[in-house]
């Protein structure tokens, strides 16, 4: 949540921030829609599904890149009987 952008933010166990908070929301409506459509276009925008594969596919290839550079194959330490990295 981004304080005034996608919504309120009060200190934790805080009943009396909530309280205002909600008091706000049902004062100005339109703010609290517009807040709340800010929101779920964020959440649409960072975690979509095709953003969310992308990020993942481009660790693993760096991962696979990073495995592929060491001096030995994957496995060949753990055949001589040595323990994996």
């Amino acid at each position: 949540v981004e304080e005034g952008e996608t919504g309120w933010l009060g200190p934790p166990e805080a009943a009396e921030a909530l309280a205002a908070a909600i008091a706000a929301w049902r004062r100005r409506p339109d703010e609290a829609r517009r807040r709340g459509r800010a929101g779920a276009r964020r959440l649409r925008e960072r975690y979509a599904a095709e953003r969310i594969g992308a990020l993942w596919q481009r660790r693993v290839v760096e991962r696979a890149g990073a495995i592929g550079s060491q001096s030995e194959p994957l496995g060949e330490s753990s055949a001589r009987g040595e323990s994996e990295r």
